[in-house]
C-alpha cells in the first residue's frame, strides 16, 4: 500500500504515514467534524472593523479590539486578565459544543481557532471552579481525540505514541477538577470513557462503581449509562442488561435507548 499523501510505501491496511501524520496542524481534523455557520471566518486575526460615519481626519475605516475570541483571547493574555481569560475560554468552549460529561459521538465544529486556543492555554495553572470547568473540557477534546486515532488505519508507532501523549493530558486536565466534588465525578466518569477507549476496561468499570451511588437519579444516571456502554462495548451483554435495569424508565436518554436497540439486536 502507498500513503494516501505522499505515495511513499506503507505496511498493509496503513493509509497515512508518519511523516505526513507529524505534519497536520490541526489534531482535531482526525475527529468526527461537523459544518459550522459560526465558525471564525471572520477579521478575528486582525481586529473587529469599525466604520466611522461623518467627517473625521483619519481613515474611514480602522481595526481594534472587539467581541472576536482570537482577539479578546490574545488581549487577555497580553494583559494578564486572568478572571476574564477564564470566563471566555469556558463559555467559547461551551458554545463550540465541547461537552462536560463526554461520551464519544460528539461532533466538533469546524473552527480553526478551537484547537489554537487551547494549545494556549491548557498549560495555565488556575484554581477556581470555572478554570476547572474549562479544563474539563479541555481533557474532553483530547479523549475524543485518543478516540479518533485507535481507529485510524495508519502507522502504529505513530498511534501509539500520539494516543499516549494526548491521553497524559488529557488526565492531567482532568485532575484540575478534584478540588470540586460534584465536577471531579464527571471528570472521573470522562477518565473511565477514556481507559474504556484505550483498552483499560476494567480500570473504567471500577472508576465507575466506585463515584455511583447506590440509587440511580437525575444527577448520577450518566454513569449508570456510561458503564452500560463500556459493558456493552465489551461484549458483555448480560452485565449491561442489568446495569440498565437499575435505571428508571423516566431517566432515559438517547444513549440508553441506543444501547436497548443494540442489545435488542443481538437477540
Amino acid at each position: 500500500m502507498a500513503c494516501v499523501s505522499c505515495g511513499v510505501d506503507t505496511k498493509v491496511g496503513v493509509l497515512m504515514c508518519k511523516r505526513c501524520l507529524d505534519g497536520i496542524l490541526d489534531p482535531l481534523s482526525i475527529t468526527r467534524r461537523m459544518q459550522d455557520p459560526a465558525a471564525d471566518m471572520r477579521l478575528h486575526q486582525v481586529g473587529s472593523a469599525v466604520l466611522r460615519i461623518g467627517p473625521v481626519p483619519s481613515s474611514e475605516m480602522e481595526f481594534g479590539e472587539g467581541v472576536e475570541p482570537a482577539i479578546r483571547l490574545r488581549s487577555l493574555m497580553e494583559r494578564g486578565e486572568q478572571g476574564q481569560l477564564q470566563t471566555l475560554v469556558e463559555e467559547y468552549l461551551a458554545s463550540a459544543g465541547v461537552p462536560l460529561p463526554v461520551w464519544g459521538d460528539e461532533r466538533l465544529p469546524r473552527r480553526a481557532f478551537l484547537w489554537r486556543m487551547v494549545e494556549e492555554v491548557k498549560s495555565l495553572e488556575l484554581r477556581s471552579e470555572i478554570w476547572a470547568r474549562a479544563s474539563v473540557r479541555m481533557g474532553n477534546l483530547h479523549s475524543l481525540l485518543v478516540l479518533a486515532a485507535t481507529d485510524l488505519p495508519v502507522d502504529e508507532s505513530w498511534q501509539s505514541s500520539f494516543i499516549k501523549e494526548y491521553s497524559g493530558v488529557a488526565l492531567s486536565l482532568y485532575s484540575r477538577a478534584k478540588e470540586y466534588r460534584p465536577l471531579w465525578k464527571v471528570a472521573q466518569s470522562n477518565q473511565a470513557m477514556l481507559y474504556a477507549w484505550i483498552g483499560r476496561t476494567e480500570d473504567a468499570l471500577r472508576i465507575l462503581e466506585d463515584i455511583r451511588p447506590y440509587r440511580v437519579d437525575k444527577e448520577t444516571v450518566s454513569f449508570a449509562i456510561k458503564r452500560a456502554i463500556i459493558l456493552c462495548e465489551a461484549g458483555r451483554d448480560k452485565e449491561c442488561g442489568e446495569e440498565l435495569s437499575q435505571i428508571p424508565e423516566e431517566l432515559m436518554d438517547a444513549h440508553m435507548r441506543k444501547i436497548k436497540t443494540q442489545l435488542e439486536g443481538k437477540r
